[in-house]
């Protein structure tokens, strides 16, 4: 699966990036140096995170689907132990 961030917010990323380039490691980059270490960033390191968004929302979704017999079931043979002596 190929990772893609949508067209509309590569202006934004790209003045992030420049930014933090600029105050964190006192270095100008143009726009187009900013579009190429987004695409690198994405190509070589999006993999990773998003398999990891994967792993950790798998690992959410077992732990649901684990409580759904206590979260959905009825007790059963419990009607002489509520009823009132």
């Amino acid at each position: 699966m190929t990772i893609e961030i949508d067209k509309m917010l590569h202006p934004q990323l790209h003045a992030s990036i420049q930014r933090y380039c600029r105050e964190e490691l006192d270095i100008d980059i143009g726009e187009l140096q900013a579009g190429f270490l987004l695409d690198y960033i994405v190509r070589e390191i999006g993999p990773h995170i998003y398999n990891q968004a994967i792993s950790d929302a798998q690992a959410q979704l077992i732990k649901q689907v684990e409580a759904l017999p206590e979260n959905c079931f009825e007790l059963t043979g419990v009607y002489w132990s509520k009823k009132k002596r």
